[in-house]
């Protein structure tokens, strides 16, 4: 009995399967960008990708948990950003 991969499954040994990926065109309308603003972000070496010859490929769960690693949440409202950084320089003794 043989064991199939599946789209966007990892294996037994947690390497992805390769009918998983996805196109350069596919993950930007997924993360609704350019195209060429993925192809950027790829040779920048920010965008997470596998290269396969002169082609990108993208894993689903990679550029996922890319886009959660840059998510930022509310930011508390604090008049001043710590004790001794009051306006003028100087902390009040």
């Amino acid at each position: 009995m043989t064991d199939a991969l599946t789209p966007n499954k990892r294996s037994h040994d947690g390497t992805v399967s390769l009918a998983g990926l996805l196109t350069a065109d596919q993950v930007a309308e997924l993360l609704a960008v350019p195209r060429s603003w993925v192809y950027a972000e790829t040779r920048a070496g920010r965008l997470p990708h596998v290269k396969l010859g002169r082609y990108f490929r993208y894993s689903e769960p990679s550029i996922r948990a890319f886009i959660a690693g840059l998510e930022q949440g509310p930011t508390p409202y604090r008049k001043y950003a710590a004790p001794g950084n009051e306006p003028g320089g100087l902390p009040h003794e």
